[in-house]
């Protein structure tokens, strides 16, 4: 583990995905209309104020993830020529995940898909190395602000409408992603490279990816919670008219 101020000194690596992957990629994609279609009825209209503060947390986006954080290491880990030579997604950067976490409480599933996007957007040049995080931190945004809204009855179900629960329930999520970006994104190894390579490559990473995302999740889940409980007016917008 090592301190690190910015994911700006490495390089920018925005892998493609594969001919196969683009198709998965699309696929995703539209999943992920096909969703905020359906959750429309969670999207509160915005107001000025919701307008000036999406501003603001679109523009701590690039801040929050690419600034200040740890890069996390492990003997397990195995690299692969032609990339660079930390494990994709082994950056854990303290602040990334509040914009968009807190974008899901304050903004419905539409605000945080789309600064989910943005962060995944960076986070795939400088961190995964894949445009599989543009759509998956998409995706994940926007459950996490359904999850917010719902009206669980039981008191194990109403624990995903917690914030933090919300935020750790997204962790295991992230790990089949970053398999599916490791089958079928165009990282160092040739587009017709086994199965098995890929997948021996994603889980010799997938502890310390997990790692790092966790302990991303855990920070933002806890900012996210106090917001919601000092001002739970505004976190959490009606949706059920």
């Amino acid at each position: 583990m090592s301190f690190l101020f910015t994911l700006l000194a490495g390089i920018a690596f925005p892998a493609p995905p594969t001919l196969t992957g683009w198709l998965v990629w699309v696929s995703l994609l539209g999943v992920l209309v096909y969703l905020l279609f359906r959750w429309k009825g969670y999207q509160p209209a915005w107001t000025g104020r919701e307008w000036a503060l999406f501003i603001v947390f679109f523009i701590l986006i690039p801040i929050t993830n690419l600034f200040i954080g740890v890069r996390l290491s492990s003997d397990m880990a195995r690299p692969l020529p032609g990339l660079p030579a930390d494990a994709p997604g082994s950056a854990l950067m303290i602040f990334s995940a509040i914009p968009w976490l807190l974008g899901g409480g304050l903004f419905g599933p539409l605000g945080a898909a789309v600064l989910g996007a943005f962060a995944g957007l960076l986070r795939g040049a400088w961190d995964t190395y894949s445009l599989f995080s543009v759509v998956e931190l998409a995706m994940l945004g926007a459950w996490f602000s359904v999850n917010m809204r719902q009206r669980f009855r039981t008191k194990i179900y109403a624990l995903l409408r917690q914030p933090l629960a919300g935020a750790l329930l997204l962790i295991p999520f992230h790990t089949l992603f970053y398999v599916i970006s490791a089958l079928f994104t165009q990282w160092g190894m040739d587009a017709s490279s086994p199965a098995t390579a890929r997948l021996d490559f994603a889980l010799s990473n997938a502890g310390i990816v997990t790692l790092a995302f966790g302990g991303e999740m855990l920070v933002g889940g806890i900012v996210a919670q106090v917001i919601a409980k000092a001002f739970p007016a505004a976190f959490r917008f009606p949706v059920w008219r």
